[in-house]
């Protein structure tokens, strides 16, 4: 395994997971963009109890971690602690980028590198742990979290985040710190086969004049209830199949109650590792669903799945808040609702029912908005001041 790199980045996020997407995007628009050596370092997404190296080209690498998929929370975070720091200790490089600095795994290795090492070390704080997630695991973590984050944030030299909320905090710490959001790189390049658009609907049993929605995600915090009544709704007034690729797992309580929309309406897709196989899913459909709670840790964080609906010529709807509904403002990206399940009914409704001219007026504003706020070139190169 090749040990000398210019930057290690490190996600605590295993692949397919909102912030190992940026962390892909990262390494990727830095490759592009520049001969500086990346390695992407993450936990594996399945059941591995080895580090395995993959050689990209000759400037990027991907380094996976062990992982036991064993219980929702924990999967051998302690071994790849060890893991980690070992990689730290051995490996040449400058400086490291990572994520998850409120987690031990994270948190302890890099600090003792940049302690004992004196290496560069730049966080990306794009999730609220500490009395935030934190929170929703157990007391003892959430104060494990806590601990974690104050020592990362004392011995780090930079900080990059996605959301004016942490910007607010970042300033109380008086650390130098850059506004950066995740890089759109394109992974849909080839056309698509309509035989295998065709072959899809009839694997997903989809009728011919039914409308197909989209909807991501792997963490539905507190927005079950309104996905779920704001379909019911949608059900009375028209046929369709709603498609959720990710982690969509509805409560007890719900399966029961919305029993008839979830085995006549509801497709759970999962999470989907073929690339081919994730776009001939969101091709095929007429509109994207994007809900948001309204808590701190939704209004915090930066739901990078929108990149994944912003260059495919859809409508999006979504009850956006914090820097996403800054953005739906500012670039009129799809149909913005109010937190209702009526509201965000009306707005699926709505965007189904839209004329030609106005779909084609809001692919315009969608694709201003790669170029101008996601552009990979104008991230790279920020990052690599940061880093180099």
């Amino acid at each position: 395994m090749i040990s000398k790199f210019d930057f290690l980045l490190v996600s605590h996020a295993k692949p397919q997971i909102g912030t190992f997407n940026s962390f892909f995007a990262y390494a990727k628009s830095i490759n592009k963009c520049s001969n500086y050596k990346v390695a992407l370092i993450y936990p594996s997404f399945g059941n591995d109890l080895k580090i395995r190296s993959e050689k990209i080209n000759k400037n990027l690498y991907f380094i996976s971690l062990p992982c036991l998929n064993y219980h929702k929370y924990f999967n051998l975070q302690l071994i790849r602690l060890i893991c980690l720091f070992f990689i730290l200790l051995r490996f040449e490089y400058k400086s490291i980028l990572a994520s998850g600095f409120s987690q031990p795994q994270i948190a302890l290795p890099i600090t003792l590198i940049k302690i004992f090492k004196k290496k560069k070390v730049v966080y990306l704080w794009d999730d609220i742990w500490g009395n935030g997630l934190g929170l929703r695991i157990s007391f003892i973590v959430n104060k494990v979290f806590l601990i974690c984050e104050r020592i990362s944030l004392k011995f780090c030299d930079h900080v990059i985040y996605p959301s004016s909320y942490f910007k607010k905090r970042i300033s109380k710490l008086k650390k130098p710190s850059t506004k950066i959001y995740q890089p759109y790189i394109d992974k849909n390049k080839k056309k698509n086969n309509p035989s295998d658009l065709k072959y899809l609907k009839k694997n997903f049993k989809i009728k011919k004049n039914q409308k197909i929605i989209v909807c991501m995600g792997n963490a539905f915090f507190d927005t079950e209830n309104i996905i779920l009544k704001s379909l019911n709704n949608l059900k009375d007034h028209m046929d369709f199949k709603c498609i959720f690729v990710g982690r969509f797992e509805p409560s007890k309580k719900n399966k029961k109650k919305f029993s008839y929309l979830l085995k006549n309406n509801i497709i759970n897709a999962g999470f989907v590792k073929n690339r081919k196989f994730f776009n001939d899913i969101m091709n095929i459909a007429d509109l994207y669903m994007l809900p948001m709670a309204r808590n701190i840790i939704e209004e915090s964080r930066f739901p990078v799945r929108i990149l994944d609906y912003l260059n495919r010529k859809k409508i999006i709807v979504s009850n956006a808040t914090g820097e996403l509904r800054y953005l739906f403002k500012k670039y009129k990206l799809g149909i913005l609702t109010q937190y209702s399940f009526q509201s965000f009914s009306k707005g699926i409704k709505k965007g189904l029912n839209l004329s030609k001219r106005n779909k084609y007026l809001f692919y315009q504003r969608q694709h201003l908005a790669l170029v101008s706020e996601f552009n990979y070139r104008k991230t790279a190169n920020k990052l690599i001041s940061i880093l180099k």
